[in-house]
C-alpha cells in the first residue's frame, strides 16, 4: 500500500528525477549560444579587421605615392578612389574617411610618426615623408561592427579600429654604384670599397681578380644567375660575402622626362638638386653661333617680365651671347657660351646636327637640347648638368671636381640614348641617367663617387679602383624615393 500522507508526498517530490535535463539543457543551450556567437561574431570582427587593414595599407600607399608630385588633397582623393571597392558602404560606412589620412614625416631612428602637413623630404636628411591611415568601426562613427549572436548576452556591437603608416627610403644602390635593367658586365683588376653597389634586375657578369671590400653589395633577382668563371668566388675575393638578392623599379629613369620638362619650363628644382647654384628661374636658350655669334630678343620672358633676353643685368651685367636660332647643324661649344653663370641654356638639332664641347672646364650652367653630345679629349665638367635626347660620345672625359668627395663641383649626365666613353673616363661625383647602355673605359684611380644607372646595360672597365663617398660630394644626384610600411 502506497503512503500518502503529506509527508511522504514531499519527499517523493523531492525524490522524482523527471524532468531534471530541462533546465540543465537551457544552460547548456545558452553556454553553447554564447560559445557560438563568439565563434561566428568574433570571427566576422576579424574577417572586417583584415579587409578594413589591407584598406588601410593601401590607402597609406597611394596617399603616399601621390603626394610625390601631388598636393595632399589630390593624394587623398587618390587614396580614398583606390579603395572604394575594399570598403563597400553596407558595411564599413565611414570606416575610413578624408580626414583620417595624415601626412607627415618618419623618424627611422625613433620608430615615430609625426603629423605635419607643411614636410618637405630632403634626400640627406634621416627624416622621411610619411602618411598614416587610419580606418575605425565604432559607436562614435554610428558604424560600429554589429554582432548576431552576442546580442543575446546584451554586447551588440565590436569597435575596430586599424592603422597603417606608409614612409619613403632611398636604396642605397641608387646613391652610389652602378645600377641597370639589363645585364651588368664588369671585367677584371677591379676594387670596390666598402658601401659601393652593383644592381642589375637581370643579372651580373664579371670576370676574376676582383676585389670586393666588407660592406660592398652586389645584388641581382637570382643569385643562381651569377655569372662568373668556374673559380670565381676564389679569384674574386669579397664577392660571396658581398651578394644579395632582390630586385627595383628604375623610378628614377620613370621619371626622366619629368626631369627634362622642368628644365625646359626653367623650373629650378632638379638644377639645385644636382650642384647648378641659385640659378634663376629662367629659361636661357643658348643661342650663340658656332663662332661667337652675336647678340638678340629670342622671345623668353626674363625674370623681370620685360620679354627681353638680349642682355643680363641680374648677376654679372654681361650680355647674353646666342647662337642663331636658324642653327640646327653641328655646333663647336665652349666655356665662353655660357659665360653667365647659373643659367639653363636650351638648344635644339635637326638632321645630323650635334654639339661638340672644347677640352675645356665648363661650370655651373644646365643644358637640356635634343643634340647629340660630344666631349673632347679633355673636357672637364664641373657644376653641370647635361641633358641630351641623343647619344652621348667621349674619350678622357671628367664628369665632376676631383676634389676628395667635398661638397660641390658634381656633375650630370642625363640621356634618352646611350652614352659611350672609349677611353679615360673620370668621376668625381658624377652620375649618369641613361635610357640606353653605358659603356665606359675608366682611369685606373678616376672613380670616386658616383652613380650609373642604365635602362639598358653597363659595360665597365678593367684595372679601376671605385671608390666611394659616403653621400660626401654626391649631393648633386638625382633620387626618387621608393616606399615601405614602417607601421
Amino acid at each position: 500500500m502506497t503512503d500518502m500522507t503529506p509527508d511522504s508526498q514531499k519527499q517523493h517530490f523531492l525524490a522524482d528525477e523527471d524532468g531534471s535535463a530541462t533546465p540543465l539543457a537551457i544552460a547548456f543551450v545558452c553556454i553553447f549560444c554564447v560559445i557560438g556567437g563568439l565563434a561566428v561574431d568574433f570571427n566576422k570582427a576579424v574577417s572586417e579587421r583584415t579587409q578594413m587593414q589591407l584598406a588601410t595599407d593601401t590607402a597609406a600607399h597611394a596617399a603616399l605615392y601621390t603626394w610625390e608630385f601631388e598636393d595632399q588633397q589630390a593624394s587623398t582623393t587618390k587614396a580614398l578612389a583606390t579603395i572604394t571597392d575594399m570598403l563597400p558602404d553596407i558595411a564599413y560606412r565611414d570606416a575610413l574617411l578624408g580626414s583620417d589620412i595624415e601626412y607627415g614625416f618618419y623618424d627611422p631612428d625613433l620608430g615615430t610618426f609625426t603629423v605635419d602637413p607643411t614636410f618637405v623630404e630632403d634626400k640627406d636628411s634621416p627624416l622621411r615623408s610619411a602618411v598614416r591611415a587610419t580606418a575605425q568601426l565604432e559607436p562614435e562613427r554610428n558604424n560600429a561592427s554589429r554582432n548576431i549572436f552576442l546580442r543575446i548576452i546584451d554586447h551588440d556591437t565590436f569597435t575596430i579600429r586599424t592603422s597603417s603608416i606608409y614612409a619613403s627610403y632611398f636604396p642605397p644602390c641608387f646613391n652610389e654604384g652602378f645600377v641597370a635593367q639589363d645585364v651588368v658586365d664588369l671585367q677584371s683588376g677591379n676594387s670596390y670599397t666598402d658601401g659601393f653597389c652593383i644592381h642589375s634586375n637581370t643579372y651580373v657578369s664579371m670576370n676574376q681578380n676582383n676585389f670586393f671590400e666588407p660592406g660592398t653589395v652586389v645584388s641581382m633577382p637570382s643569385l643562381a644567375d651569377l655569372d662568373i668563371p668556374s673559380s670565381g668566388f676564389e679569384k674574386n675575393e669579397g664577392l660571396q660575402a658581398a651578394l644579395r638578392s632582390g630586385s627595383y623599379r628604375l623610378r628614377v629613369l620613370n621619371n626622366l622626362p619629368l626631369r627634362f620638362q622642368s628644365l625646359r619650363d626653367g623650373e629650378i628644382k632638379y638644377t639645385e638638386e644636382a650642384g647648378v647654384t641659385e640659378v634663376l628661374p629662367v629659361l636661357w636658350p643658348a643661342d650663340v653661333s658656332s663662332g661667337g655669334g652675336g647678340n638678340g630678343n629670342n622671345g623668353q620672358d626674363n625674370e623681370n617680365g620685360t620679354g627681353d633676353t638680349s642682355t643680363d643685368t641680374t648677376n654679372t651685367g654681361g650680355v647674353v651671347k646666342r647662337m642663331s636660332s636658324t642653327d640646327t647643324g653641328k655646333k663647336n661649344m665652349t666655356p665662353a657660351h655660357f659665360d653667365i653663370p647659373n643659367r639653363i641654356y636650351q638648344l635644339e638639332c635637326s638632321g645630323n646636327g650635334d654639339i661638340t664641347f672644347s677640352a675645356d672646364t665648363f661650370k655651373d650652367f644646365a643644358l637640356v637640347t635634343t643634340c647629340p653630345i660630344k666631349f673632347s679629349n679633355g673636357t672637364i665638367l664641373e657644376n653641370v648638368i647635361i641633358a641630351t635626347e641623343g647619344d652621348v660620345d667621349a674619350s678622357h672625359v671628367q664628369i665632376g671636381k676631383d676634389d676628395s668627395c667635398d661638397a660641390g663641383g658634381g656633375a650630370a649626365i642625363w640621356t634618352y640614348g646611350d652614352v659611350k666613353t672609349a677611353s679615360a673616363l673620370s668621376g668625381f661625383g658624377a652620375q649618369i641617367l641613361a635610357l640606353g647602355d653605358i659603356q665606359f673605359t675608366a682611369n685606373a684611380d678616376g672613380i670616386q663617387g658616383v652613380s650609373f644607372i642604365a635602362g639598358g646595360r653597363i659595360d665597365g672597365t678593367s684595372n679601376s679602383n671605385m671608390g666611394f663617398c659616403n653621400n660626401g660630394g654626391t649631393e648633386n644626384f638625382q633620387e626618387d624615393p621608393y616606399f615601405r610600411m614602417v607601421n
